[in-house]
């Protein structure tokens, strides 16, 4: 049984802000950071806990999408068969989003 991928408002913001840099920056794959996050999406849609425990942030867990280099903050809600991203980050930035 797959589980719904939902996105907050946040997320999408982050989202929209990464889109804009990477379509600047990154012209040669201007529709990676889409494409890679529909891959994470379906796999979390079978695979809700491939990403790893984020102990900064309890009950939450990340997922890198290692072609952009961003890793998606998401909570699991097992009885509700939902997955809700809340943040997309730079892993290079040393460190996670402020705590939800």
């Amino acid at each position: 049984m797959t589980f719904r991928v939902l996105i907050t408002s946040e997320a999408r913001e982050q989202l929209l802000e990464i889109d804009t840099w990477w379509a600047a920056n990154r012209r040669s794959a201007s529709d990676l950071v889409w494409s890679e996050l529909d891959e994470a999406i379906e796999g979390l849609q079978q695979f809700p806990t491939s990403g790893n425990d984020y102990p900064a942030m309890p009950g939450h867990r990340r997922l890198l999408l290692r072609r952009t280099g961003f890793h998606i903050y998401y909570i699991i809600d097992e009885d509700k068969r939902e997955v809700t991203i809340v943040a997309v980050w730079g892993a290079r930035r040393g460190h996670g989003p402020s705590r939800h």
